[in-house]
């Protein structure tokens, strides 16, 4: 218990001097609106431009005109996002439009519709339906992942089971156990794989460079692939850590009473379904 808490404390003492040295942006810091109740519904018809906000499920129905942070067991997002998306969740779904960069953490996570720039993803179950168009990279993290989406950038994963089924213009570079591509799938850039199994590469799949290859010890591919999503976790739950410092100090201003409901409800469905996807 004394270790816990000292680590706990360790991790404020850490985000307070992020948090300090950070500027302070004009935004919206929505909690839930009582203990019984400790989730987040935003209405089709809710004007936000920053928004933060947590609960054991988040639902943003209606468009953001700047930013967009979220934490929770399950959050969705079904209306736009002007700027970046960061979200923290056992249960993601991204069906809204983001415009620029997005930074999603989660156990399981289904991504349709575009994004405008960057996209960065740690989960352990991750699809990228062929609704979504990746405007810049993809950096990625996983268990296991279905990846049909083009892509206009590079592509940068670590992880088990990689499904490859759409168009990629940059370079790849993956460390995986299987790498697949679907008939789907045409690659312009340099294939760089390493890991324990050859690609296997749909007949009509379209690549315009031989696939470098590295066989993988057991073990080499294991630390990699632990270092591949250690780095991307680092990034992702740094962020959403940030996040949830917010959130925190705004319920701790506003209804403190509500902390310990929310952080219960999101702590059971979070670490619940960030563990599928890894085993």
């Amino acid at each position: 218990m004394k270790n816990k808490t000292n680590r706990l404390l360790g991790v404020v003492a850490l985000l307070i001097m992020v948090v300090s040295v950070l500027p302070v942006y004009a935004a919206d810091f929505l909690v839930p609106e009582g203990k019984e109740n400790p989730n987040v519904i935003v209405g089709t018809n809710d004007v936000y431009n920053n928004l933060y906000t947590a609960g054991a499920t988040v639902a943003i129905n209606s468009n953001v005109g700047g930013d967009l942070i979220a934490a929770g067991g399950m959050v969705s997002v079904s209306g736009d996002v002007e700027k970046d998306l960061i979200v923290s969740g056992g249960t993601v779904f991204i069906n809204g439009k983001i415009n620029d960069d997005a930074k999603i953490v989660g156990g399981n996570i289904s991504i349709n519709n575009s994004i405008g720039g960057d996209l960065l993803v740690g989960g352990g179950n991750v699809n990228i339906s062929e609704k979504t168009e990746i405007g810049g990279d993809f950096i990625a993290g996983v268990g296991n992942l279905t990846l049909s989406s083009p892509i206009k950038g590079e592509v940068k994963i670590a992880g088990g089971n990689v499904l490859i089924d759409s168009k990629i213009e940059g370079d790849i570079n993956i460390m995986a156990e299987r790498l697949s591509f679907g008939p789907q799938a045409e690659v312009l850039g340099k294939i760089i794989y390493e890991g324990k199994n050859e690609a296997i590469v749909a007949e009509v799949a379209i690549l315009h460079n031989e696939i470098e290859y590295t066989k993988a010890e057991k073990t080499a591919w294991k630390g990699g692939v632990k270092a591949g999503v250690k780095s991307i976790f680092a990034f992702g739950f740094i962020a959403s850590a940030l996040a949830w410092m917010l959130v925190v100090l705004a319920l701790m201003i506003v209804k403190k009473d509500l902390v310990s409901s929310v952080a219960s409800g999101v702590k059971n469905k979070f670490w619940k379904n960030l563990g599928i996807g890894f085993v």
